[in-house]
């Protein structure tokens, strides 16, 4: 064991200790069980502590005074959970299944359109049409969250003391919920590609990444090399992505050893330029990849670079790093990987390993007879009645919705952080499409034929909103948020 010391960073613990050559090093810590043990035994996280750990790079043992994680007889009772678990019954093996949890569920999806909207005139009245108005009395059970429009008074505040939920919000729920009863089409979608990266394992969805990039394991270097990627810089041209190869002869790049723990640094030498990438356990190498004479640029498939700029998913880290490179050396463009065929980019990444698009987008996942549509002959029962803009034409709403104001309403005085219900996102698909009889192996992906779920909807639920419980819907407030 050696000397080390930790401390906890936000809401993540790192560790820091000694390098052979005097530097000192930080380490994250990522057990979720050691971070929890530290939580309940570190008296103040703030500061660092002297704890021991051990020589290996996978920190998953540490001493802290007299007390030892993981602790000896925890864990015999964990291990004997485990057992009991997974005990062996006359039709059973000893594989536990594991069942996906989400705060959410689906409502299937409607096997047809039941009612087209009828014509609606506003230049005249019908005697066979009726107009009225409906009253809705809300109760608000759990905290509330109303955006503020940015450059305009409160969208929740109405007059001084005052306060209510705005028209607008309360007409896109009932909107879906008409779309459900209504047996009418599914809504409005963001029809974009999603992103995966599958590298382990042997499933149907890892093979196809595998053969994608052209995967090989080198066992003599223990390293995994994409062979049909090859480096390049991507410059953005009269609103078009090109990029110059590195290299017309060879992949134009080399690996050089790094820290594991080192991520998203660069640096220029010369000829080439240096970078690593985010963090990943066991990482080994950085990238170097040389700078070209740019004489040769392929073009990049405007669907891609369409798709890339939707991607829901990519770390704000990896934007922010891809803007500092630009603007410390305007003059290189982006170093990224890419997959050419045709004389075209039709991928690229920032890693070897990058996240691919899947070949479908969401609305090729919904039936053709429910699909959000482009013409006004097309429209159902909920786009007569909400109104809609089409390709040929628009149809005007005939719905009005005011604001819902509170009889009483308690404001909180101080900040309030509430989570947020989004995940699991889209990715997941094992949650969002339909699985049918291969529901435990989920092997329908978005690259297959397989249709959504359906309408997503939230469970309802009561709890505490004072943060003291794990489903709490506060998230803890940090003294560094107020800036």
């Amino acid at each position: 064991m050696r000397d080390a010391r930790v401390i906890k960073i936000g809401k993540k613990w790192e560790c820091r200790f000694v390098g052979k050559k005097g530097e000192v090093k930080k380490m994250p810590v990522t057990d979720r069980g050691l971070c929890e043990w530290l939580d309940q035994n570190i008296e103040d996280p703030s500061i660092e502590s002297p704890v021991k750990i051990p020589h290996n790079t996978q920190l998953k043992e540490l001493v802290y005074g007299n007390k030892h994680y993981p602790d000896s007889k925890a864990e015999e009772k964990r291990q004997e959970a485990m057992k009991k678990k997974t005990k062996k019954g006359p039709n059973q093996n000893n594989k536990e299944k594991k069942f996906a949890r989400a705060p959410y569920n689906f409502v299937p999806l409607n096997a047809a359109v039941a009612f087209q909207s009828q014509a609606c005139f506003f230049d005249k009245f019908f005697d066979n049409r009726y107009t009225g108005y409906l009253e809705l009395e809300v109760t608000n059970l759990t905290p509330l969250f109303i955006r503020q429009v940015s450059g305009k008074s409160d969208s929740y505040r109405y007059g001084e003391n005052n306060y209510g939920i705005p028209g607008s919000s309360m007409r896109g729920m009932i909107r879906t919920i008409c779309e459900i009863i209504s047996f009418g089409r599914f809504g409005k979608i963001n029809d974009t590609k999603l992103y995966y990266r599958e590298m382990f394992g042997n499933s149907s969805l890892a093979q196809e990444y595998k053969n994608e990039l052209d995967i090989k394991y080198d066992r003599s270097q223990r390293v995994s090399t994409a062979n049909a990627l090859k480096a390049g810089w991507l410059k953005v041209e009269d609103g078009a992505e090109y990029i110059y190869p590195a290299s017309t002869r060879d992949p134009g790049y080399n690996r050089y050893p790094v820290n594991p723990y080192y991520e998203f640094t660069f640096e220029r030498r010369g000829d080439s330029f240096k970078f690593t990438t985010g963090f990943m356990p066991g990482k080994k190498y950085g990238y170097e990849f040389i700078i070209p004479q740019y004489l040769t640029k392929i073009p990049v498939d405007p669907d891609f670079t369409k798709a890339y700029k939707n991607d829901i998913s990519r770390s704000e880290k990896v934007d922010k790093f891809y803007k500092n490179i630009k603007k410390s050396h305007p003059d290189l463009g982006v170093p990224v990987f890419y997959k050419e065929s045709g004389g075209v980019v039709v991928h690229y990444g920032h890693t070897m390993n990058y996240r691919l698009p899947y070949t479908k987008s969401v609305s090729a996942h919904i039936p053709k007879q429910v699909r959000p549509v482009h013409k006004i002959t097309d429209a159902d029962l909920v786009l007569g009645l909400f109104g809609d803009v089409f390709d040929d034409s628009q149809l005007a709403s005939r719905l009005a919705f005011g604001d819902l104001i509170a009889e009483s309403a308690n404001v909180y005085d101080a900040p309030q952080l509430l989570k947020i219900l989004s995940s699991p996102k889209p990715t997941t698909y094992q949650h969002y499409l339909e699985q049918g009889e291969n529901a435990l192996r989920a092997t329908e992906n978005w690259n297959s034929d397989a249709n959504i779920r359906g309408f997503k909807m939230y469970w309802h639920r009561k709890t505490k909103d004072d943060g003291t419980v794990d489903i709490s819907w506060n998230e803890p407030w940090e003294e560094s948020m107020d800036n």
